[in-house]
């Protein structure tokens, strides 16, 4: 029987900040310099066992495609997907989020004691952000992930309004509960920013699947 190597990891938050690849390479090193110490002994089994097999798990908080990801699977297999190489199921999912929509100063008025807050949207998301990672395994069938069909955003032929790196099949406004929100942005959102008594329409839905992040 081969040692087990399992490892769990939580890459920085700010998937814009760029830190995700670097820490990737770090993250390796490390797997790379325990397997050493497992097969010497170090590690409290016999020297000159063969290599451990590994295990990478964790909030990678980075999309497929990225640099960090590419990173860890040219090292490692990635066990949501059947063959090295191939591509996610479109609208797959390991963290879903609704919007938000909050009241607060302007960023350019943030320092202004008169000025009035407004409201404010952060944009919901549904990604792929958290993956298992393997070495040395046979895996019988790939991890299933939740998978919600793509939905349009609004009209036929517009496009969401770009926030973040994201893919296609985004759920904008998609709630993990029993609520959802017509559509995104809110309907009245624009009209309304200097209304504080506004707030966002939601509509009562069918549950969702949502994990929560």
């Amino acid at each position: 029987k081969l040692p087990l190597l399992v490892v769990s990891t939580h890459l920085h938050w700010d998937q814009q900040a760029g830190h995700q690849a670097s820490e990737a390479k770090e993250l390796l090193a490390l797997v790379s310099d325990m397997t050493a110490e497992v097969q010497s002994g170090s590690r409290g089994i016999a020297g000159g066992s063969a290599p451990p097999a590994v295990v990478v798990c964790g909030d990678l908080n980075a999309l497929p495609g990225s640099k960090a990801y590419e990173v860890m699977s040219k090292t490692l297999r990635d066990a949501a997907l059947a063959k090295k190489g191939s591509d996610y199921t479109r609208g797959s999912f390991t963290t879903l989020k609704p919007d938000v929509y909050y009241l607060a100063k302007s960023r350019e008025q943030r320092f202004n004691p008169a000025a009035q807050e407004e409201w404010h949207q952060q944009q919901g998301r549904q990604e792929v952000i958290d993956y298992i990672f393997y070495e040395g395994l046979t895996l019988e069938k790939p991890v299933v992930l939740p998978c919600n069909p793509p939905q349009s955003d609004g009209q036929a032929g517009e496009e969401p309004p770009a926030k973040r790196a994201k893919s296609a099949s985004s759920l904008y406004g998609y709630w993990a509960g029993g609520w959802a929100f017509p559509s995104s942005p809110a309907p009245g959102l624009q009209e309304n920013r200097q209304n504080q008594a506004w707030r966002p329409a939601r509509k009562k839905c069918q549950l969702q699947l949502g994990i929560p992040n």
